[in-house]
């Protein structure tokens, strides 16, 4: 019995060790698969995060189109502003002539809304030319350039015109001119603003269909 029971004991002892050697050997064996395999998974995920994070050039081509269209979008309805509030100024306000008070507040009214087209039209006007690729001395030297730049003396003459009609002629003319000499200062400098509004329009016209 105490043999049978060293026995016991023994092949318990013998259990433990080899039950021991056995995790020590899986624990080696994992971290050896562990160092094996991190370098290969670390480039891996490496790639992974180089390629999402990286830009991609068709995302910044879409997003540049997507802000040229934008800005020509905005350059378009300012036009539309610019110029037919000009022609709706000019075709309904003959018609209140008997109305002072309701004129004098269209009038304000408009002046408002024009005047923020006109900050729009210069300031998208510069973003177009940029999105085109033209810059100072493109002015001169390209085809391109040129037109814009005749386009641009448009834009100018036709924002100086109205300028000084709404801010120099208009208020001396109330005071010192007749109804009727006001009228035909009014015409005059209306219709070269517009027509050169009109012109400028034209110009764009022929600039975005490649000259």
């Amino acid at each position: 019995m105490a043999c049978f029971g060293r026995r016991m004991g023994c092949g318990r002892y013998q259990r433990r060790r080899l039950s021991a050697r056995e995790s020590k050997r899986t624990a080696k064996q994992a971290a050896g698969t562990t160092e094996f395999a991190s370098p290969f998974l670390d480039a891996r995920a490496s790639a992974i995060v180089a390629r999402e994070v990286a830009p991609h050039p068709e995302l910044i081509e879409r997003t540049a189109m997507s802000s040229a269209t934008l800005v020509l979008f905005l350059h378009i309805v300012a036009a539309c502003i610019w110029i037919g509030g000009q022609v709706t100024v000019a075709v309904v306000l003959p018609a209140l002539r008997g109305h002072p008070d309701l004129i004098r507040t269209i009038g304000r009214r408009f002046q408002v809304l024009a005047w923020s087209a006109y900050g729009v039209l210069i300031v998208t006007g510069a973003g177009n030319a940029l999105f085109m690729g033209l810059g100072w001395g493109d002015l001169t030297g390209t085809t391109e350039g040129r037109l814009l730049l005749e386009k641009l003396g448009l834009v100018l003459l036709s924002g100086a015109a109205a300028a000084v009609h709404v801010f120099v002629q208009a208020p001396r003319s109330r005071a010192r001119l007749s109804h009727r000499a006001f009228s035909a200062w009014s015409a005059v400098l209306g219709s070269v603003s517009l027509l050169a509004a009109l012109g400028a329009a034209l110009y764009g016209v022929v600039i975005a269909r490649g000259g």
